[in-house]
């Protein structure tokens, strides 16, 4: 397996990979700082992200969602194989549906009925709960409680130690701010914070708040 980034978010991929048991063959990184990140190999990209993780296993370990889409999108084109990570202090429901290419870091909890989609990231401490379904691509910031039947568009990054009320839908490509407190339905492309949330011009698409 090679993960695809070797920054700070890898850190917490590559110690749940290990403590999982799955012994990545690389890190593979644009600009490495350093050559070996605990005894695993960090090499630096010399050409196409795909064509060096072509026909292998692989997980995008970057925060960044636009990013991470087009990276995945291009390595699984050229036959790459996404793979999950899930650290062994998390709790995954075996009646939670969920694609390829996920993190689940430690203490996230996902609950029965959920639905996750490709290349997402589960993060630290976060909570997915019943009947929620999450688009590709969807980035679950640390602390983040999402309550039952929550449904998330693609792209979308649910910032740290948010919290969706029952039954609220959130659009795809939004950026939903930290400690914010979502308690209506939010449009695509949106930027929303404050307790209760309310929706503030974007900067760009991409945009962390």
């Amino acid at each position: 397996m090679i993960l695809v980034g070797a920054g700070g978010h890898a850190k917490v991929v590559l110690d749940a990979a290990l403590l999982a048991g799955i012994g990545p063959e690389a890190l593979l990184d644009d600009n490495p700082t350093t050559s070996r990140l605990w005894d695993v190999p960090v090499i630096r990209r010399t050409g196409e992200w795909a064509a060096m993780v072509a026909g292998k296993e692989f997980l995008v370990a970057i925060g960044d969602d636009h990013t991470r889409a087009r990276l995945f999108e291009e390595i699984v084109k050229a036959g790459g194989r996404p793979v999950n990570v899930v650290h062994p202090r998390a709790w995954l429901s075996p009646r939670a549906l969920c694609g390829s290419g996920i993190f689940v870091a430690a203490s996230a909890v996902v609950n029965p009925g959920a639905v996750i989609g490709d290349n997402c990231i589960l993060n630290t401490s976060c909570s997915v709960d019943h009947d929620c379904v999450l688009g590709d691509h969807v980035h679950v910031c640390p602390g983040v409680r999402l309550a039952g039947q929550v449904k998330v568009g693609a792209l979308t990054m649910v910032g740290t130690g948010a919290s969706v009320l029952p039954g609220v839908r959130i659009g795809e490509d939004c950026r939903i701010g930290a400690g914010a407190a979502v308690i209506h339905d939010v449009a695509d492309h949106s930027v929303v914070v404050g307790v209760p949330a309310r929706g503030i011009p974007a900067a760009g698409s991409g945009t962390s708040v």
